[in-house]
């Protein structure tokens, strides 16, 4: 349109992926654990649209860009013979899972919700802490992104180009259990929420005999306990339906509900917390180019002669995650394993200069 100053194009596609190779676990006894066999059928159908333009067209300055954006729908049609679902991976002793669901998307996390009641409410232990449901699994969230896309724009001016890349993705969940732990042990700044009245913490003593943390306003305990100011009161019921008054420490919370392992291990340790919306909007590069005039690159022969300066992984203009780079939970080649941080190395920031010549 108008010249070709704007230009759209959109495409729709519908797949059908038979004979899907997925890992399969088999009796130790046959001489391995797991073999990858043709398993699964699976239907892509999608849109993806792009809209380039030139904003500005003129003697001395150009500016172009352009948008693109897609959108996949996944859905599992078909697993082997007598299945009904597929376990891909079990994470920190069944804490939590990534199953497909014949119907479903594929890669749906499932995680251990809150115990509760006959009424809906929440059971808290003894200890003060939410206890989890040992025996349910629940969606949280799926590892596929809902929207991806990118933002491109040239400009150039006399002898410069500056060429600048955004990039996003909308939607899909991960589990970056590793920055979890750092929560549980203080490392991050979350953690610092009730360490004092400040912050949110409330005051209390510690009784030794019935070991629960009780409110006071006074200077030290009836018989002279000492007087803490980091106390948390989660809002829930005991098991025989009565309000929880027990207040614990920050320390004891953050420790243990973001710590390892499934409801065996620790029935108060929630996985639920650690799946989250894996959101961002990147600034993936940015050049900066000058051509320099043919006078002087034919003095070494050149018929064309750039020099250039360039960033790449630079910064985030939005995202969810807040304590690592959301690219970074690859911990293997398979698409599954993108959906935990553990085993993978801190993103990198890149910075060069590149002088190109043609002869």
């Amino acid at each position: 349109m108008l010249n070709n100053r704007i230009t759209f194009e959109a495409s729709y596609y519908n797949a059908q992926v038979r004979d899907q190779i997925l890992g399969q676990t088999i009796p130790s006894s046959s001489g391995a654990s797991a073999i990858l066999t043709n398993i699964g059928t699976l239907r892509n159908s999608g849109l993806e649209a792009a809209i380039f333009g030139t904003v500005v067209s003129n003697k001395q300055i150009t500016w172009e860009t352009g948008l693109n954006i897609a959108k996949n729908w996944n859905k599992v049609e078909k697993l082997q013979s007598g299945l009904t679902e597929y376990l891909h991976a079990d994470y920190d002793g069944n804490a939590a899972v990534l199953k497909s669901v014949v119907g479903q998307p594929m890669g749906d996390l499932y995680g251990h919700p809150i115990l509760t009641n006959a009424k809906g409410e929440k059971i808290v232990d003894p200890n003060g802490l939410y206890r989890v449901d040992a025996n349910k699994l629940e969606k949280m969230g799926n590892a596929m992104p809902k929207v991806v896309g990118g933002w491109t724009n040239t400009v150039t001016y006399k002898g410069f180009t500056l060429d600048a890349m955004v990039d996003f993705r909308i939607g899909g969940h991960v589990m970056p259990t590793g920055v979890y732990w750092m929560m549980g042990r203080g490392l991050l700044e979350e953690a610092t929420q009730f360490m004092d009245a400040a912050s949110g913490g409330l005051r209390y003593y510690y009784d030794p005999v019935t070991k629960r943390g009780i409110p006071t306003t006074g200077s030290a305990g009836p018989n002279g306990e000492p007087v803490y100011n980091d106390g948390m009161l989660i809002d829930g019921v005991l098991a025989d339906g009565s309000k929880n008054t027990n207040i614990i420490s920050q320390a004891y919370y953050f420790w243990t509900v973001y710590n390892w392992g499934g409801p065996q291990y620790s029935p108060n340790t929630r996985y639920d917390l650690y799946i989250n919306e894996n959101s961002y909007v990147k600034m993936r590069e940015v050049t900066l180019s000058y051509k320099i005039p043919a006078s002087i690159a034919s003095k070494i022969k050149a018929t064309s002669l750039q020099l250039a300066v360039y960033g790449r992984n630079l910064f985030f203009l939005y995202r969810t995650l807040k304590h690592i780079d959301p690219e970074q939970t690859t911990a293997g080649s398979r698409w599954y394993q993108t959906v935990n941080n553990i085993g993978t190395n801190p993103s990198s920031r890149q910075f060069g200069v590149m002088l190109r010549a043609k002869f």
